[in-house]
């Protein structure tokens, strides 16, 4: 989780009245494309194992790309990486080599996914942090439409890609939450702490901390605020029974009803959680591999 910690704990604090924006029950359906899956809805496999791309697949709106990277398999050194001076800068900040070397090669696949998609030198891509930090494309003359948004947890990285529309995603590698009622209480929406603690059984209330924690964590990249979002001010469906959603929101926060939410969590292996602005018609998913797609 990246949300800062306080005692050991995410902590949030926010609090106003609150207006329901509830599900009709209507879902947008969407397809999975992905080379061992064919049915709208699968969910897809541990994105340790998604494929690599046999070919380069275009974008159209509405798509959304993933691709992951385990971080410990690929080896930065000895080659000639196409990142820029401030994230060498940033990657010697670190304290711990293994650190340094997760960075590097997140920035490695970040590049040569998007420079694919461009048609340009990965090394030649610029980026900029937007109002509230949320890296994004710096674009001069004519704009692209290209949107991506960037994830990661233990040696497991995703990125995302679409066009046009802003989007969010977060995966959770999850590890025990002995006291994760507790974190729900300090950091969720009310709405959310109830539907937790009414789960039965502690590896169930988990599930439903991770279900809950990727959806939100999504939602507040997409909108491009982050942490400036707080938790308690907007409330997800937390149920595996029901579709995602976003359920409510307090006057004071920063977004609105106009969301999409899609799960597309494996556990035990990983959670994981989309947001788009529009609904989502169609998600692929590889694993990144370097000179996979010439760059």
């Amino acid at each position: 989780m990246t949300r800062a910690h306080h005692a050991g704990r995410w902590c949030r604090c926010f609090g106003a009245d609150t207006r329901a924006l509830r599900s009709h029950g209507t879902t947008d359906r969407f397809e999975v494309v992905s080379p061992m899956i064919s049915s709208s809805r699968s969910p897809l496999s541990d994105p340790l194992r998604w494929p690599s791309p046999e070919a380069f697949t275009p974008l159209e709106i509405g798509h959304v790309h993933l691709w992951s990277v385990d971080l410990s398999a690929v080896d930065p050194f000895g080659s000639a990486l196409p990142l820029s001076s401030a994230e060498e800068a940033r990657a010697m900040e670190f304290r711990f080599l293994r650190d340094a070397h997760r960075f590097r090669v997140a920035m490695w696949m970040r590049r040569s996914v998007l420079g694919r998609y461009l048609d340009r030198d990965p090394a030649k891509i610029a980026f900029r942090a937007g109002a509230y930090g949320r890296p994004e494309l710096d674009e001069t003359g004519e704009p692209s439409r290209l949107r991506f948004n960037a994830s990661h947890s233990d040696t497991l990285s995703i990125l995302a890609v679409t066009l046009q529309d802003d989007v969010g995603v977060d995966i959770e590698i999850p590890r025990p939450l002995p006291d994760c009622v507790q974190l729900a209480r300090d950091t969720f929406h009310p709405l959310e702490v109830r539907a937790i603690e009414g789960v039965a059984g502690q590896a169930e209330r988990e599930a439903a901390f991770y279900r809950c924690w990727t959806r939100k964590e999504a939602l507040a990249k997409a909108v491009g605020l982050g942490f400036h979002l707080p938790f308690n001010s907007f409330a997800v469906e937390v149920s595996p029974r029901s579709d995602p959603a976003l359920v409510a929101v307090e006057r004071e926060a920063a977004i609105t009803q106009q969301w999409a939410l899609r799960d597309i969590s494996v556990p035990p292996q990983a959670y994981i959680a989309l947001a788009m602005r529009q609904p989502v018609r169609q998600i692929a998913a590889w694993s990144w591999r370097p000179f996979a797609l010439r760059g």
